[in-house]
């Protein structure tokens, strides 16, 4: 399960407080699929903020240390490093009690905005240019009620009534982002290991649908071979007797070549 809107809303909280006003150092690509990082500084402080689009396990929260770099790039980072790096951090908004965030920046007289929508299956991440048109996202547009493509007004999803009392998964309020990556990052190597078994599974079903047919196969193999053995037998058997077969036969008596009886049919019409 994915982080809820309430959770969603804490953690907004949490980042308004403590990121606003940082700046932008780097756009950082992990090796890890379907995310983002966000180097920030503050006075006297470095920040990474993830952003996960991974269904099943979307959030936002910032890490303890930098990850591993993808060998290439995701297309959409090369956009966050052209249009991001050096801008200041103004806000960190939850939009309608959704679980979809908005991060405004400034840089002098530019505005910008990455809209963050964690809604697990059809997550996406949309870059807003100052007026809040959408420059690029990860993902082409997954939704079928929007149209979320670069040059279009960016319109967030439909608000979500309010609930009173939010109930937050991770314990204490000063450790929250620290207890959502440990509980995440066990979920993933959990997800990781399920797809696993799964291959293992198809390929093994897989195996046994081939071993089938060719079973199939051996067997009709092995049945036409005695047939044409039997038949290669009985027409032996049918020329050392030919001089019996009479027009209108459907069956001939004979004796084998072992000297037991044995019966030959069809027979076929002699030449006359």
């Amino acid at each position: 399960m994915s982080l809820t809107a309430g959770e969603i809303g804490v953690v907004t909280e949490i980042l308004t407080n403590e990121l606003k006003g940082g700046r932008v150092q780097k756009v950082i690509s992990p090796d890890r699929e379907d995310r983002v990082v966000l180097a920030l500084r503050t006075p006297g402080h470095n920040h990474l903020l993830q952003l996960v689009l991974a269904a099943q396990v979307t959030r936002l929260a910032r890490i303890p240390a930098k990850p591993p770099a993808a060998p290439s790039p995701h297309p959409f980072v090369m956009l966050l490093r052209d249009r991001l790096i050096g801008m200041e951090l103004l806000a960190v908004t939850q939009l309608n009690g959704d679980r979809v965030v908005l991060l405004d920046f400034r840089r002098q007289d530019r505005r910008g905005a990455l809209a963050l929508e964690l809604t697990s299956r059809h997550a996406n991440l949309f870059w807003l240019d100052g007026d809040r048109i959408i420059g690029g996202s990860w993902y082409p547009n997954r939704s079928f009620k929007r149209k979320l493509v670069p040059g279009e007004p960016y319109l967030p999803p439909a608000g979500r009534p309010f609930e009173p009392g939010v109930k937050v998964r991770f314990g204490r309020y000063e450790r929250l982002e620290e207890a959502i990556e440990r509980h995440y990052v066990k979920r993933e190597a959990a997800l990781v290991r399920e797809g696993e078994v799964a291959y293992a599974e198809r390929l093994a079903n897989r195996a046994v649908r081939q071993l089938r047919r060719l079973t199939t196969k051996l067997d009709r193999d092995l049945a036409s071979a005695e047939r044409g053995e039997l038949l290669a037998q009985q027409g032996q058997l049918l020329k050392a007797n030919l001089y019996q077969a009479k027009k209108g036969l459907t069956e001939l008596a004979v004796t084998d070549f072992s000297g037991q009886p044995a019966t030959i049919n069809p027979v076929f019409s002699p030449i006359e």
